[in-house]
């Protein structure tokens, strides 16, 4: 779908993606029996502190220690996602333009970094690769995705039509936010609990969990 020149289509795509997580809700126990790790989101302040503390991922305590500070926020919003009334459905794990094939329907490839937690985590690294989508593309898609703001707000609610039933659009558009700032912490503790079960340290995964605590401080100190 990167080289996709139609926003509609993009908008169909993200859509039919919030569909999906929607239709698993009711397949979640058979997933968890299956093997895909159900993910516990009030853990996320412990789990940040033992890393900032520990040795095993390179985070440079000097660099990384306004981060454990501000835990407690991790925790604030961690508990937002886990009480939230969005059912517990599957977080894609490495969601982007490149893993959406356009046929008559959309086909999402390459669920091996999958977990069960809230849904809306799903969309922080779509949006992240947009990012480099926008930066390396042809001029064509450059331009499509040329106002940020506007692209994001669109596909945002396109995904969110979805979930129509657990809200109204305010609230599911509030967390969806607080899931957007959650994202980087959550993608960083992804890499580290699949490392930590045998995935080459020497892979593509090298770097990962300080790369994206650091870009949870980033986001932070970035006026919204």
């Amino acid at each position: 779908m990167a080289e996709c020149e139609d926003l509609t289509v993009w908008k169909k795509a993200v859509r039919e993606f919030g569909d999906l997580q929607v239709q698993l809700i009711s397949r979640v126990d058979e997933m968890v029996t299956s093997g895909c790790p159900l993910v516990d989101l009030t853990s996320y302040g412990d789990q940040v502190s033992s890393i900032i503390e520990g040795e095993q991922w390179h985070v440079d305590g000097e660099e990384f220690g306004p981060l454990q500070n501000r835990v407690d926020e991790i925790e604030k919003m961690s508990r937002t996602l886990a009480d939230s009334r969005v059912p517990v459905s599957l977080d894609h794990g490495d969601l982007g333009p490149w893993q959406i094939i356009l046929a008559e329907q959309p086909c999402f490839l390459d669920c091996s970094d999958s977990c069960l937690t809230h849904p809306f985590l799903s969309l922080f690294l779509f949006f992240d690769y947009l990012e480099g989508v926008r930066a390396n593309g042809r001029e064509s898609i450059k331009q499509l995705l040329s106002d940020e703001a506007t692209i994001r707000q669109e596909l945002t609610l396109s995904y969110l039509a979805a979930w129509q039933d657990y809200g109204t659009e305010v609230d599911l558009v509030a967390e969806f936010e607080v899931a957007q700032s959650l994202g980087p912490i959550h993608v960083a503790l992804k890499f580290a609990r699949l490392l930590s079960h045998g995935f080459d340290s020497q892979w593509d995964l090298a770097g990962s969990v300080p790369q994206y605590l650091k870009k949870f401080i980033e986001q932070s100190e970035t006026p919204s």
